[in-house]
């Protein structure tokens, strides 16, 4: 009897034990990450603030000399070990090349440039200096001044019969050959992964425009060839923009169109591949071949737009044209202090509820443009910012979730999303899935003009899709690698008829499509393989897709002009969309904010708070990369910081609102000895611990327990 009733016993402490734990975390909801309590959007002078478009990106800041990836020519700050764009270490691009010095038995590098010589008899230019790496050796430590190195520069005078102009290009066709052999040389040495190898391909096509408004892509060079990315413009492509401007004043030049037109063909034959557009009433997605004449980038809404110079933002730096596409989308934008799209939503329906009002018929697609205010039912916070990046957050969770079905995840190396082919079958009887898509569309074009940060990959064929990219035959492997390995055999080899496969293909819930009338009755031989292959990469690609990628690319265009996005490359807006890979602590320190509690006069009490502060970056400092995730998510609503870094934290209204640390008095524990969170205001209230380990303790616990929700202090 005594042991019932002690287990009785024990099980309603359990019980109660349970329930405080349970209150605890109410409470902390409420009170710990009290976010952005009674908050109103007034009219602020935005003239005399920073907006994001001003901002000189933290990556990449002046004055600093930065280093270009030797796999996809990003220019990344020396502060950065990877680089941004495909993650390729900075060792691997480093271009100097080490030789043997006969004078001082130590090595020297080569550096690629021109120097100037003087002589008696005038000046000569000299291809090469040799700086001395090891100035000091044991057996010489005088060896190689920095005189002696020009003297012996000086042997190698040029012939007085050759212009400075006709040696300065030798020497620069030269120096460029040099280093495009060592890059290549290097690059073969590498094992690039499936990230890489995309980057290193990310100019393989070319944009030409063509005197009727249109363009057409050209195939610059084999996708084989090492470093690609940095060969010379090529000829066809200078040929064929020459002669465009002829054809424009010429159109009877029949002979030189046949003639590109040929070459076109036989330049892009190899591809196998073909680049989607949207037709001009946004109904369907049109299929063409590579060495089609596609459609105007950017016609022309009225007359009374403005004409841009398209081909000069092309040819701009990344820094360039994202600073450019910033502009442009604050120009786009309706300014919050005019109008505002107000949406309301419940937390646990959020993708539903949040689907009829941004996608829904009926919807003015025109207010799209205009500031999105969330409110939470049931929450009584105003959205300054902070709710907005939180209820992105969760809707992209709940769009790309497996239970959706409406995305899919690749068989790839990177794993990232891609269109589910069977999403009508995923949705709930009555509902359109295509609509689902519509607001996918939005809300990615939403994020792009708004600045939101992706916490999802989309898969490069995808990308591509966005832009109009030509999708070649290798662009299979970042769906299905099992599949691209197997059609490379097939195409590699002989004998294919031995595999018994015919014109068809099996389905994710495996149904068997014909790739061709008739094709389960027609065998894959050696004569028709290239066919079949190119017929499997249309399918995969596009025609079993197609209806989710019209809606898709539509709802996208509808906020987002297509003629703005394909500035970028592909990898260019994977980066733009998903913002920097890795949270940079010196960076979050450099760009953040303190507030003191204390007074200025009151030194010992400023003093106590900068020692405060200076713990909380020793613990961020020993945090790993997902507890900093996890923290910026608490403060900011957000887990990833955009392309420019800690600098680019805005707030509702599109200022500039860096990350800040407000001290406040340490409280009654527990509660009062949690950090608050203020999203909106990408703010933090830090109590005045009396130990490091106190301040490590409480911060660890709100970041762990996933807080979500709004309520006032």
């Amino acid at each position: 009897m005594s042991d019932s009733s002690s287990l009785n016993g024990a099980l309603a402490g359990a019980g109660v034990s349970l329930l405080l734990f349970f209150c605890f975390i109410l409470l902390c909801i409420y009170q710990f990450h009290g976010l952005d309590d009674v908050v109103r959007i007034e009219s602020v002078d935005v003239r005399s603030l920073q907006l994001r478009e001003d901002l000189v990106d933290t990556i990449l800041d002046d004055g600093c000399s930065e280093w270009q990836c030797i796999v996809c020519a990003h220019m990344n700050h020396p502060n950065h070990e990877l680089c941004l764009l495909c993650g390729t270490s900075a060792e691997f691009s480093t271009m100097e090349e080490l030789v043997e010095d006969l004078y001082t038995i130590g090595k020297t590098r080569r550096v690629a440039r021109c120097t100037l010589l003087g002589t008696e008899n005038g000046t000569l230019l000299s291809s090469t200096l040799l700086e001395n790496l090891v100035t000091r050796s044991d057996s010489n430590p005088g060896a190689m001044t920095t005189s002696l190195a020009l003297q012996r520069a000086k042997t190698l005078p040029m012939t007085r019969s050759m212009s400075s102009g006709e040696i300065a290009q030798e020497v620069e066709i030269t120096t460029s050959m040099r280093q495009r052999a060592l890059r290549y040389r290097r690059l073969n040495e590498m094992q690039l992964n499936q990230k890489q190898r995309g980057a290193s391909r990310r100019r393989l096509w070319q944009r030409v425009p063509l005197p009727t408004g249109g363009f057409v892509w050209v195939r610059t060079m084999e996708p084989a060839a090492p470093g690609s990315v940095f060969a010379r413009a090529d000829s066809f492509v200078s040929k064929l923009r020459k002669n465009s401007s002829f054809l424009s004043k010429n159109p009877q030049a029949k002979s030189l169109r046949e003639d590109l037109a040929e070459q076109l063909h036989r330049k892009n034959a190899a591809s196998m591949g073909f680049f989607s557009e949207l037709n001009a009433s946004g109904t369907a997605v049109a299929y063409r071949k590579t060495d089609s004449v596609s459609l105007d980038v950017g016609p022309k809404s009225g007359d009374d737009e403005p004409w841009v110079d398209f081909e000069g933002v092309l040819a701009m730096t990344w820094r360039e044209k994202k600073r450019w596409f910033l502009k442009q989308t604050t120009i786009l934008s309706v300014p919050y202090t005019e109008s505002i799209f107000k949406i309301d939503v419940r937390r646990s329906a959020i993708l539903d509820d949040s689907l009829p009002q941004l996608a829904g018929r009926g919807v003015d697609v025109s207010r799209m443009q205009e500031h999105l205010n969330i409110s939470f039912i049931d929450e009584p916070a105003v959205d300054a910012g902070g709710v907005l990046r939180e209820w992105f957050g969760l809707v992209c969770k709940e769009l790309f979730s497996a239970k959706r079905g409406l995305f899919v995840t690749t068989h790839a190396e990177d794993s990232s999303y891609w269109i589910n082919s069977e999403s009508a079958k995923c949705v709930p009887e009555g509902q359109d899935h295509l609509q689902y898509f519509t607001f996918a569309g939005r809300l990615l074009g939403k994020a792009m003009l708004d600045g939101l940060v992706l916490e999802v990959s989309m898969s490069l064929p995808l990308l591509k899709h966005f832009l109009g990219v030509p999708i070649t035959f290798s662009d299979l492997g970042y769906l299905d690698e099992e599949l691209h390995k197997h059609l490379c055999w097939v195409r590699d080899n002989d004998h294919v008829d031995a595999l018994c496969l015919t014109f068809s293909i099996q389905t994710l819930s495996g149904e068997t499509v014909e790739l061709k009338p008739g094709g389960m009755n027609i065998d894959v031989t050696d004569e028709n393989k290239t066919e079949y292959l190119s017929l499997v990469l249309r399918y995969r690609m596009l025609d079993s897709v197609a209806e989710q990628l019209t809606a898709l690319l539509r709802g996208l265009y509808e906020v987002i002009p297509k003629s703005m996005i394909t500035i970028f490359d592909y990898q260019e807006l994977d980066f733009y969309l998903s913002g920097l890979p890795t949270l940079n602590v010196a960076d979050w320190q450099n760009n953040s904010r303190l507030q003191h509690a204390t007074y200025d006069n009151d030194s010992e009490g400023i003093e106590q708070e900068l020692e405060v502060m200076q713990w909380f970056w020793d613990v961020v400092n020993t945090f790993t990369d997902d507890q900093r995730a996890r923290l910026l998510q608490f403060a900011t609503g957000c887990s990833r910081v955009p392309v420019e870094g800690f600098r680019a934290l805005t707030s509702a209204s599109g200022i500039v609102h860096p990350f800040t640390l407000q001290m406040v008095p340490l409280g009654t524990p527990p509660l009062g000895m949690c950090p608050r969170a203020h999203t909106c205001f990408n703010r933090i209230d830090l109590p005045v611990y009396e130990t490091k380990e106190d301040l490590k303790s409480y911060l660890s616990l709100v970041i762990q327990m996933e807080i979500t929700g709004f309520g006032f202090e």
